[in-house]
């Protein structure tokens, strides 16, 4: 899957009904090699996982685009 800046991953493999332990996460850009810079909203959270800024797009999932949201007000 190819992410765009704005979007909101998680590391995936998370159950999303427990979302206080599940590290989020903003998609800054795309770095090639299909690793993409993320900056984590909870660095505690990402600390705890080991989460670096950068990560390799098989290991995150999609949870919301400002693209889904501009096409429903649309």
């Amino acid at each position: 899957m190819k992410f765009l800046p704005g979007d909101l991953v998680m590391l995936k493999g998370f159950n999303q009904k427990n979302s206080s332990d599940v590290p989020l996460g903003l998609v800054v850009r795309y770095m090639g090699d299909k690793k993409y810079k993320i900056n984590w909203v909870n660095e505690v959270l990402a600390r705890r996982w080991a989460l670096g800024p950068l990560i390799e797009a098989e290991k995150i999932e999609l949870i919301n685009s400002p693209r889904e949201i501009s096409a429903e007000v649309n």
